[in-house]
């Protein structure tokens, strides 16, 4: 660009001389000294002063002509250097912008697979892949991947509440829903589940990525009711439920009681009637 606007300046200047401002004046001031000497009114050598004059601005006027026409080729080699040097200079800044990798979300790095200095490629070709730089995650919502049998799986719908446990935080439950559904159950062993997700608001970052953890779908709740070990249900063949309760006047220490009983966790079961606080029975 520098020197493209040197030869532009040069071009100005060439093109103000080309016009020959004083050429006129000159050739007017030697035509008059000419008439002038063949009346012997001037002298020869004002003459030969006058006509000096006029030839020197003529000739200067014909070369800075020449000049604009050198010049004029000359700007428009610069202008398409310049414009080559532009067209370089984007195609370096874009090959720089390559080094730089940026990631598409806010996040914090889980892994970096590469250290300073190793070569990397985001080339896509057959037999290989792209290198794998780090691992990146948002992890302000984490969520639990879990199986569901196909035989609960009609129970279970986006948005239902979900509670969770995790090894680290053995005492304290986080909260969570259901957010995806796998569309189609996977068959192991005659035994076919379907792939739930449960997400879990993480703003504190307590939890991190690849925990162990069990989720507790919450197909319905009842608070303050009286409850048992499943453990200590009897069905029969009508699937009608009882329980055994120690009973000394038994002779082998207790006796059967049917029960009405409600929701179950797998671990505690409900009962609504047959029982009351405080009583006990006796586990199977």
């Amino acid at each position: 660009d520098a020197s493209l606007k040197g030869t532009e300046a040069d071009w100005q200047r060439a093109k103000v001389d080309a016009e020959g401002p004083d050429v006129p004046l000159l050739k007017r001031a030697y035509e008059r000294a000419s008439g002038m000497a063949k009346e012997g009114v001037v002298s020869v050598s004002a003459l030969d002063e006058a006509q000096k004059n006029y030839e020197m601005a003529l000739n200067k006027q014909n070369v800075s002509k020449a000049q604009l026409t050198v010049l004029k080729a000359k700007i428009g080699q610069s202008q398409a250097q310049v414009m080559q040097d532009r067209a370089n200079l984007k195609q370096l800044e874009e090959q720089l912008g390559y080094t730089t990798i940026a990631s598409t979300i806010d996040g914090i790095v889980l892994s970096r697979d590469v250290e300073r200095g190793d070569a990397v490629s985001s080339i896509l070709v057959l037999g290989s892949s792209a290198t794998l730089i780090m691992t990146l995650g948002d992890t302000s919502e984490v969520y639990v991947k879990g199986k569901v049998d196909e035989s609960d799986i009609g129970k279970v719908y986006l948005g239902q509440p979900a509670r969770i446990k995790v090894e680290s935080f053995k005492d304290k439950t986080f909260s969570g829903k259901v957010t995806k559904i796998s569309p189609m159950g996977v068959e192991k062993d005659n035994v076919t589940t379907f792939e739930v997700r449960v997400s879990i608001n993480n703003p504190g970052g307590e939890l991190k990525a690849a925990m162990t953890a069990n989720a507790e779908i919450i197909l319905d709740e009842h608070k303050g009711v009286l409850q048992i070990p499943e453990g200590a249900i009897i069905y029969d063949k009508d699937k009608k439920a009882s329980v055994e309760v120690p009973d000394p006047k038994e002779k082998e220490g207790k006796k059967k009681m049917a029960v009405n009983i409600s929701i179950s966790n797998g671990a505690k079961t409900e009962v609504l009637s047959g029982l009351k606080v405080g009583d006990q029975v006796v586990l199977q």
